[in-house]
């Protein structure tokens, strides 16, 4: 029961590694698998996690982060949240996102609370299931390509809201959309 929590880092790797149920998964900023905080050329690669707020949130100016394969599932928020405060350059690549409300969040706070997300966000070959909303897109974030992913059983597999714009959705396999 812990999270990784990576600050003003430059090329940091978290690699193979698993958790579930992180510390005090509520509301506020707790429970995140792990957080990258002003990070530049993060990597988190085959990183498991389960029962969490988030499994990997990337905010406060993070850039160039790549989540590189790995397993996320059963969170109440969620799964990975790119969140705001002008991150940008981000990679989300062959993960198998499962069982949350939301599972990739793309512009996490933008109107009232944290600022707009930069741009170019890339969600490419994942599989996404039994999400609310498989990739959700929001608070005016630029150049998101959300590519060649697997979506399954969704309540909706890609939203865009609150002025997002510059979305390319390309070469998705898109599946029966249901509602839990």
């Amino acid at each position: 029961k812990f999270s990784i929590e990576v600050r003003d880092s430059l090329r940091t790797v978290i690699k193979e590694s698993q958790m579930d149920h992180p510390s005090a998964y509520g509301s506020g900023g707790q429970g995140y698998g792990v957080h990258l905080i002003g990070a530049s050329r993060s990597m988190v690669i085959n990183h498991q996690v389960t029962h969490a707020r988030h499994g990997v949130v990337i905010d406060f100016g993070s850039s160039d982060s790549q989540v590189l394969g790995g397993r996320f599932e059963q969170m109440n928020q969620a799964l990975l949240d790119i969140h705001g405060e002008a991150s940008r350059d981000t990679l989300i690549k062959n993960t198998a996102l499962r069982d949350s409300s939301i599972g990739v969040i793309i512009g996490g706070g933008g109107r009232t609370v944290h600022c707009n997300d930069g741009p170019r966000h890339h969600v490419i070959s994942n599989h996404i299931t039994e999400c609310g909303i498989g990739v959700s897109i929001s608070d005016y974030t630029e150049q998101s390509y959300i590519r060649a992913n697997e979506f399954s059983a969704n309540g909706t597999h890609v939203g865009a809201s609150f002025g997002a714009r510059d979305i390319q959705v390309s070469r998705n396999s898109f599946a029966m959309a249901s509602i839990k």
